[in-house]
C-alpha cells in the first residue's frame, strides 16, 4: 500500500506540529479480481473525525495517474463519495472488457484520493494553515479462470549472482518463471553475514536484479536467499532457497 501526499493548499504557519496522516483505510492491501466473479467489493473506512471527500480510480501503473486521465478495463462506482466519521463507504469494480490475457495475471491499480474540507473562518482564525490530499495505492490484480498454481509461485522464482554495472559490482538476478505476481516485502542474501535488499516485485516471466551493496564480498556457494512474499491475504510468508538453482 502507497500513501502520497499530493497538493499543499495552504503555507504552514509553524514549522512543527502533529504529523499529518490519512483519513482514510482501504480494507486489505491489495485487490483479487478473478474472472469468474461480476463485481467485486473494495471497502474504505473514515477513521478521522471529519467528513472526507474521496475521490477513486483505477489506472494501468502510471503513479502520476489522475482520474481523468487514467484508463483501465474495469468500470468503477461510485468513483465520487463522501464519507462521514467513523463510517465506511463500499467502492464495486466490474471488469467491462473481457480482452485481457488469459494465461496469466494483470495488474492495476487501484487510487483513492482525499481531500479534507475546506477549513472555516472560525477554524483559521487569521493563522495560515497546511493541507495535504493524500492519494492511497494498491495493487489490483486480475486472475484469469482456471489459472492455478498461485501458492506455489512464490517457490518457483530462481536466483542466481550475476555481474552488474559494467563487472564492478555484483547484483542478485530473480526469474519469475510462473503466471503470478510475485510480490516481496524483503529480498536478502544470507551467508556468513546477511546482506538485504530491499523489497519489489516480480511479473509473470521478468526477470529482476538486486544490486548488492558497493564492495559487497562474493556470497559463499553455499549461501542461501531468504525473501518474504506478500500472500493474497497481505501477510508475509518467508521463503528460503539456494543461491544459484
Amino acid at each position: 500500500m502507497l500513501r502520497i501526499p499530493v497538493l499543499s493548499i495552504m503555507l504552514a504557519a509553524a514549522l512543527f506540529g502533529p504529523l499529518a496522516e490519512a483519513a482514510l483505510v482501504i480494507t486489505g492491501t491489495r485487490i483479487i479480481y478473478p474472472a469468474e466473479r461480476e463485481e467485486v467489493t473494495v471497502q474504505i473506512k473514515n477513521n478521522s473525525t471529519t467528513p472526507v471527500l474521496a475521490q477513486a480510480w483505477i489506472d494501468e501503473g502510471d503513479e502520476n495517474s489522475t482520474a481523468a486521465k487514467a484508463k483501465s478495463p474495469f468500470l468503477l462506482t461510485p468513483p465520487v463519495f463522501r464519507v462521514n466519521p467513523g463510517k465506511g463507504q463500499s467502492v464495486r469494480l466490474r471488469l467491462l472488457a473481457k480482452a485481457l490475457p488469459q494465461d496469466r495475471e494483470s495488474l492495476y491499480w487501484f487510487n483513492v484520493l482525499e481531500l479534507p474540507p475546506k477549513p472555516s473562518e472560525e477554524e483559521l482564525d487569521g493563522r495560515n494553515m497546511l493541507q495535504l490530499a493524500f492519494r492511497t495505492r494498491i495493487k489490483l490484480f486480475y486472475r484469469p479462470a482456471g489459472l492455478s498454481g498461485v501458492e506455489e509461485a512464490p517457490k518457483q522464482v530462481s536466483w542466481r549472482l550475476v555481474e552488474a554495472d559494467g563487472g564492478r559490482g555484483l547484483a542478485l538476478e530473480g526469474h519469475n518463471p510462473s503466471r503470478f505476481h510475485v510480490s516481496f516485502s524483503e529480498v536478502a542474501l544470507a551467508g556468513q553475514a546477511r546482506t538485504a535488499l530491499g523489497g519489489g516485485m516480480l511479473a509473470p516471466g521478468e526477470t529482476q536484479r538486486f544490486p548488492l551493496p558497493a564492495g559487497a564480498p562474493r556470497p559463499a556457494a553455499d549461501a542461501k536467499v531468504e525473501y518474504t512474499i506478500i500472500n493474497d491475504f497481505g501477510g508475509g510468508v518467508p521463503i528460503t532457497l539456494p543461491l544459484g538453482r
